[in-house]
């Protein structure tokens, strides 16, 4: 029966539109979509580089989940493997998500660490920041025009 895999593709493109303004850093900090926490929301620079990177896993999930239940169906797989297409991207979007989120608000709360690991997440979050910025700035001088 083809239902279910229709049901997990679209679910996986219904992720990837939701994760692509996240991605691209077009969602300014708020309580309603994002990766949302007191932390997140209080810091733009954290909000923008968490979902950053949160936006892009759940969109590249989503085109996952797309892609594998396309596959599935082609290659006329049983569909007990339906399973394994809706929950194994996004297990590995929200482990990676959390783990790459976890490492930037700790390289913010501990600046002077000198590893690599914290040098790496905090130009992380500071191009983040920068973007963020530019795009605030630019929607001001649009609504200005």
């Amino acid at each position: 029966m083809l239902v279910p895999y229709l049901i997990v593709a679209g679910t996986g493109l219904l992720m990837a539109l939701v994760g692509l303004p996240l991605w691209l850093q077009k969602v300014r900090p708020n309580w309603l979509y994002g990766f949302r926490t007191p932390r997140t929301v209080s810091s733009e620079a954290l909000w923008y580089a968490s979902n950053k990177v949160g936006g892009r896993d759940l969109a590249l999930a989503g085109l996952a989940q797309l892609l594998l239940s396309a596959l599935a169906v082609a290659a006329s797989l049983p569909e007990v493997f339906i399973g394994v297409v809706s929950v194994v991207p996004v297990l590995i979007a929200v482990l990676h998500s959390t783990w790459a989120i976890s490492s930037m608000a700790y390289a913010m709360d501990n600046s002077a660490d000198s590893s690599e690991a914290a040098a790496a997440a905090r130009s992380e979050v500071a191009a983040a920041a920068a973007k963020g910025e530019a795009a605030r700035r630019a929607r001001q001088t649009k609504t200005a025009a």
